[in-house]
């Protein structure tokens, strides 16, 4: 599944095939892993050459300024200007005033590495770390990481709490990780106080904290993070360490939502198509699905889907409704896979087709989506497409019940009845034969002794 989206649009399932109505819970934003890293903002001014932590020259200026900032680095790193080394690195890494090459950038951040530049040791280990100009190497990355990092380089504390937060290049350690953050994030770094928030929220490696989360998640916001103002609307949506308020939940996620976060969007959309807080409207709830869609975030484009489905606020269609559904699906969503499972079942965007429909139904059930197992389930109790086979459906059912389908638990006391009553049919039926037979033996046994004394 893609990088842990808004909460999950409410699926309430329509198809009169194994028909469920369900409501996924909603999921945070996860760890960021973003970093500013080093470039240059400021080119020469006099003699003077300048390297900064921000963005590269800015989007404003012309790449013959980029070239004539090459050459002015060239010649001061031929002189030795460490400083100037790292910035040679840098504009080979980006590609500006030369053309890219990331064994030169390697090369001149090296160089300057070795003579104590900050930038340029961070800038080193975050090759290291890509892999790009170098095997990708977690423990020389996290040597030159530390370098940094030990003389307060707030960008290299915080991949290093990513390092020990993964577990690559050193044992896995989420109270080091948290350290690294706590350092980073102490020196003003958004994400670092983003991702202390996630921790807290989720308790992975320290006790769970609502109230933590809650604090660290509003510094981050403060300083514009779009994701912590996401998943604070999330804490006030769930009522995870506070009263359950969704006003505040639609504040906070208008908030991230005009910062761009598609999650936040996305879960507007869910607002406006459950009525959560705000009137059921479903253009409104279209609108905002459309907006995180764009952005490639899959469960909105699994909302716009059900929304064409079901006709809600819209026109119904089911073509379209399939084209959505698909984009989800080729994503990984197991809801959107399953629906495209039951509209071939059914016959409903396209032509029935029970294979294609078993296909879809067998991707989501691989996700362990319990809708899907009860639907192949029944495929096989009522030898859709397959062999008729009342075993097999058992079995799906029994895999479907196991993770929470009602549909399926009363499948299988359907299954039971019906193997009962047969089992019933078969006793009476049996002895229906034995005295059949009792019967017509003692009267032709009786027939015979009449005919023979007559």
């Amino acid at each position: 599944m893609p990088n842990r989206p808004a909460f999950i649009p409410d699926r309430v399932q329509t198809i009169n095939f194994s028909a469920v109505n369900e409501k996924s819970p909603p999921v945070y934003s996860d760890l960021t892993n973003e970093d500013d890293g080093f470039s240059l903002n400021d080119i020469i001014e006099g003699n003077s050459i300048t390297p900064t932590r921000t963005r590269l020259l800015g989007n404003n200026r012309a790449e013959q300024q980029y070239a004539d900032a090459f050459e002015w680095f060239l010649k001061a790193a031929g002189q030795g200007s460490a400083a100037a080394q790292n910035s040679l690195g840098v504009l080979y890494r980006e590609g500006k005033g030369v053309a890219q090459s990331y064994d030169c950038a390697l090369e001149w951040f090296l160089k300057a590495a070795e003579q104590g530049v900050l930038d340029a040791q961070f800038n080193l280990g975050k090759l290291y770390l890509d892999g790009k100009g170098v095997p990708q190497d977690y423990q020389k990355a996290m040597e030159w990481l530390l370098k940094a990092a030990e003389r307060e380089e707030v960008n290299a504390q915080f991949k290093i709490g990513e390092l020990y937060f993964s577990g690559k290049g050193v044992p896995q350690d989420r109270q080091k990780a948290m350290e690294w953050f706590l350092k980073a994030a102490d020196q003003g770094n958004t994400n670092a106080q983003f991702n202390i928030g996630v921790l807290y929220l989720s308790g992975k490696g320290i006790p769970q904290d609502y109230q933590q989360a809650m604090e660290w998640f509003l510094k981050a916001a403060d300083r514009g993070s779009a994701s912590a103002h996401f998943n604070i609307g999330n804490m006030y949506y769930k009522g995870d360490g506070t009263p359950q308020d969704y006003q505040r939940a639609m504040e906070w996620f208008l908030k991230g939502a005009e910062k761009g976060d598609s999650n936040a969007q996305c879960s507007i959309g869910c607002f406006y198509n459950n009525g959560n807080g705000v009137p059921r409207d479903g253009q409104k709830a279209m609108e905002w699905f459309l907006k995180a869609a764009d952005q490639g975030n899959v469960y909105a484009q699994f909302g716009v889907g059900n929304l064409y489905y079901r006709g809600n606020g819209i026109p119904q269609d089911y073509q379209k409704a399939m084209e959505w559904y698909l984009k989800a699906a080729n994503h990984g969503h197991s809801h959107a896979q399953r629906s495209i499972g039951l509209m071939y079942l059914n016959g409903e965007g396209a032509p029935k087709d029970y294979e294609k429909a078993m296909q879809w139904l067998l991707k989501a059930a691989d996700q362990e989506d319990s809708a899907a197992l009860a639907s192949i389930g029944e495929m096989y109790q009522r030898g859709l497409g397959v062999v008729q086979d009342n075993q097999k459906a058992k079995e799906w059912y029994l895999m479907a019940a196991e993770k929470g389908s009602d549909v399926a638990h009363r499948k299988l006391n359907e299954l039971s009845y019906s193997w009962a009553m047969m089992g019933s049919l078969k006793h009476v039926s049996g002895s229906i034969q034995f005295w059949s037979i009792h019967f017509f033996l003692f009267f032709l046994v009786y027939y015979l002794i009449i005919w023979i004394f007559t």
